[in-house]
């Protein structure tokens, strides 16, 4: 939505393209993407992939996903899954260009803009002071769903959180939390930002300089240890609640 809730943006994901809906005449337009005339209406695929930046319909995307406004409401932050980077648009200009990862290069790897590495990026969430972009990665290439943070100002990419053998899809954020969509437990995360664990000591100095396992607490429950704790990419504790539960009756580490 934009900042003065006159205008929709949506993502086209079949399609390839960024689409825009004036609310009040329910207008719809391109924003950014290439269509591709051949294909009748009827037909699934009606854009053209690709990785290009560009002006509107001269860029390029593949299967583009989440979307966030930036904090002065000029640009749009996007998903691109299957180009597995994070691309922004500037809305009255129509620029698209590449913020962080690299076009067809998938992995995981936290860096500065386009030295980082996503694992088809899907949901997006921008931090209520605007400074910071929240991205999870759809599926790690060592089977994890990892939640990542871009440093608006710099590009810079760091890994936040992360759960094993999970994909996360969407994410959103409030003032103290962030909350993912976890498909495969059919659960909502919630990321307490002010938590902190330690790496387990038996691991191997290689992988102690890594973050640490994520701790898991269902509501209610015991703590649900993960399979390989020291190759593990998530540094906060992530406690997991079903809607409607209450996340503050859980046990804490």
């Amino acid at each position: 939505m934009s900042a003065d809730g006159q205008t929709l943006f949506v993502t086209e994901v079949n399609g390839h393209r960024i689409r825009q809906i004036d609310i009040p005449t329910r207008t719809v337009t391109t924003l950014a993407g290439e269509s591709d005339t051949s294909h009748v209406f009827w037909q699934y695929h009606k854009g053209i992939a690709g990785s290009a930046n560009g002006i509107g319909t001269a860029a390029q995307f593949n299967k583009p996903s989440g979307l966030a406004l930036s904090a002065d409401g000029l640009a749009l932050f996007l998903a691109d899954r299957d180009n597995h980077i994070i691309r922004r648009i500037v809305i009255e200009s129509r620029v698209v260009t590449t913020f962080a990862g690299l076009a067809g290069m998938s992995g995981f790897a936290d860096g500065l803009g386009t030295a980082a590495r996503f694992e088809r990026p899907d949901g997006l969430a921008m931090s209520a002071d605007g400074l910071t972009l929240f991205v999870v990665d759809y599926h790690s290439p060592d089977g994890h769903g990892l939640v990542r943070q871009i440093a608006i100002s710099t590009g810079a990419v760091t890994t936040l959180a992360g759960e094993y053998d999970n994909m996360f899809i969407g994410i959103a954020a409030s003032d103290a939390a962030l909350y993912v969509t976890a498909i495969y437990r059919h659960r909502i995360l919630k990321v307490d930002a002010h938590i902190h664990v330690s790496p387990p000591r038996s691991c191997p100095a290689h992988a102690r300089a890594l973050p640490t396992s994520i701790a898991l607490y269902t509501h209610a429950t015991s703590p649900v240890q993960p399979r390989d704790a020291c190759h593990m990419h998530a540094p906060l504790v992530v406690r997991v609640a079903k809607l409607g539960a209450n996340p503050s009756s859980g046990p804490r580490s």
